[in-house]
């Protein structure tokens, strides 16, 4: 039994010698246990129960064994004689769970071994160069389609093989996914559009709303200079993973089923490895390096998903309920916080207010220094273009952007399309169970989010004064760790005045 790559527990058994031993390899949904002791069996033989995933009573058992039987070995009496004994003993205890032995037997005659236990050899191929060596034994035959032959996995020489049960498993869906690479050719295109476009159509509106609708829309349209990608793929690929490499895949398994190991075959199986290889050091150099600093979380994330190491699943699911109405009551969640604050009373604000002066204009060279500083690796807003784009164009788009600045400042107005967000729901907890366990990331726009640094910094400056010495949080250049040491100064001055 083969899982996914990233999803694999091992339980392996190791006789004497460090170049044999037996391995069985078990999806990690599985629950599994050995079932015989390893000091019973002094073959290279293993054996564990599996309980189907969701069940635990009886009947939900499934029974492996994985036996090797070296060539010319002087045991074979004593081998078929430990595989009935076992069986029995399985069979007394689950008698109608089902039993399936995954063996190397090389020249070990079976005759007798199918006639004891009632299990039947599934294998009718040949598995290494003409000889059938590797045998499937199996209880319940009718629920399984015939064995497939496969390409030898890594540098074995005997044939994997595949087998499938007669019941329809769930297919990988399949995605459609949408892209617009940030390429140099398109780069280009589009400074050549926005050096000559003039924002007239921006700046003669009065309106703040209508005035940020009308840059959203014309930049958008104007970012469709950058051609859509469409790649389909399953749910299950890894994140390197191309069109090309899938069907050099599909084309190397084709000449496998029809031909087996021929010239032609192994030329494809190199070419597969090598674009496998090229694919990951591209992915690497393309969406990790840049982590390696700016994010050292998901770079590691993405390390351990270039090795096939096992990573924590962090879908999150309520039982018995779709995905689509599980995403409403997150909503519902998220949402109920800000509903339970009352609307905002302008009547009800202090009698100073609105201010006896205009407020202070942001000017389109502050403006184009904030965009000049925004951090690309940054998530924006899903309906925005991608945050490299305002800051490699921050001079053409500094002046129609400081001109939204103002007109919301004047109007008193946070434009309505700023408000949106997109919130991403994040465990807080390793399993999270419910709707509570879960905290909002919000994906904004990047313009809000630069607006709002003019506000922070001009409330900052207004109250700097009047805040308290001893204030960490919320402030630049000051951190829990300066919390800690103005607590043990504290502490220890209390302590030298005690007599």
């Amino acid at each position: 039994m083969i899982p996914d790559d990233d999803q694999i527990k091992i339980e392996m058994m190791n006789h004497g010698s460090p170049l044999v031993g037996v391995a069985i390899f078990v999806g990690d949904d599985f629950a599994c246990e050995s079932c015989i002791a390893h000091g019973s069996c002094n073959f290279e033989c293993f054996w564990i129960k599996t309980t189907i995933p969701g069940k635990s009573n009886q009947g939900s058992h499934f029974y492996i064994g994985a036996i090797y039987y070296p060539p010319s070995a002087a045991n074979a009496d004593l081998l078929i004689e430990h595989i009935v004994d076992t069986i029995d003993n399985i069979r007394s205890m689950d008698f109608a769970a089902p039993i399936a032995i995954l063996s190397d037997f090389n020249d070990l005659d079976l005759a007798e071994l199918e006639v004891n236990v009632g299990l039947s050899q599934l294998v009718n191929f040949a598995t290494r160069k003409d000889a059938l060596l590797d045998k499937i034994f199996f209880s319940r035959a009718d629920l399984y389609h015939l064995p497939e032959r496969l390409a030898p996995l890594g540098r074995s020489d005997h044939n994997a093989i595949l087998l499938q049960p007669l019941i329809e498993l769930p297919q990988h869906k399949r995605l459609s996914v949408r892209s617009q690479p940030y390429r140099d050719s398109s780069v280009l295109s589009f400074g050549q559009w926005v050096t000559t476009h003039e924002w007239n159509d921006v700046l003669n509106i009065e309106d703040v709303n209508r005035k940020t609708k009308m840059f959203s829309s014309i930049l958008n349209g104007a970012f469709k200079i950058f051609p859509v990608l469409i790649r389909n793929k399953r749910t299950a690929d890894k994140p390197w993973m191309s069109d090309k490499i899938r069907r050099l895949i599909d084309s190397r398994q084709t000449l496998f089923r029809r031909f087996g190991r021929t010239d032609e075959w192994r030329s494809i199986r190199n070419l597969v490895q090598d674009c496998i290889r090229k694919a990951k050091n591209q992915y690497y150099c393309n969406s990790l390096l840049s982590l390696k600093r700016n994010n050292p979380d998901m770079w590691h994330k993405g390390i351990k998903q270039l090795c096939n190491l096992k990573t924590k699943n962090t879908n999150f699911t309520l039982p018995g309920v779709s995905k689509v109405e599980t995403a409403s009551e997150i909503n519902a969640h998220f949402s109920s916080v800000c509903n339970a604050i009352p609307p905002l009373n302008l009547n009800g604000l202090p009698a100073y207010l609105p201010a006896p002066g205009p407020p202070p204009l942001i000017h389109a060279g502050q403006v184009l220094k904030a965009l000049c500083n925004i951090k690309p690796n940054k998530a924006g807003h899903p309906d925005e273009p991608p945050i490299k784009l305002y800051r490699d164009f921050a001079p053409e788009l500094a002046e129609p952007v400081a001109d939204i600045f103002n007109h919301a400042l004047k109007d008193g107005v946070f434009p309505d399309l700023w408000k949106r967000a997109t919130a991403v729901p994040i465990p807080k907890t390793a399993n999270a169970s419910s709707v509570s366990d879960l905290r909002p990331i919000s994906l904004t726009y990047i313009l809000a989010r630069v607006f709002e640094s003019f506000i922070v910094k001009w409330i900052l400056e207004d109250i700097k004064g009047k805040l308290d010495s001893r204030q960490f949080g919320s402030r630049k250049k000051a951190s829990s760790t300066h919390y800690l040491v103005s607590l043990i100064d504290s502490t220890l001055k209390d302590v030298e005045k005690v007599p």
